[in-house]
């Protein structure tokens, strides 16, 4: 983001992700910097599946399988989704369908952020 001449932006991703996370992190953010904007990248849990296992066939992780994907999903539907609607309850995010090409997606990113 400092190449581009934003360097006083900054982009969290994958944070907070359960009510105590937002807890200390709204506490030490609040006195440092505006929260602006939350994003939200949204597809359907057979395509995050999907995603996971393709991504998997090539990364060498070996947590990129059904059974703990399963775990992920249910602790980011019984917490970090939480978040999500909290954030939305202020109007700060900005949700993008992520079904399509990651060009495209990345058009739909670039053209839906406050900066």
């Amino acid at each position: 983001m400092q190449k581009n001449g934003m360097s006083n932006k900054f982009l969290i991703d994958g944070f907070p992700r359960n009510q105590e996370n937002l807890d200390g992190w709204a506490q030490y953010i609040s006195k440092h910097a505006n929260l602006v904007q939350v994003v939200y990248l949204d597809v359907s849990k057979e395509v995050m599946l999907e995603r996971v296992l393709k991504r998997g066939e090539n990364s060498g992780r070996t947590d990129d399988n059904p059974q703990t994907f399963e775990k992920r999903y249910n602790v980011f539907k019984e917490h970090t989704m939480k978040i999500i609607d909290y954030f939305k309850s202020k109007n700060m995010v900005f949700q993008i369908s992520t079904y399509g090409s990651v060009e495209k997606n990345y058009l739909k990113l670039k053209k839906g952020l406050v900066v």
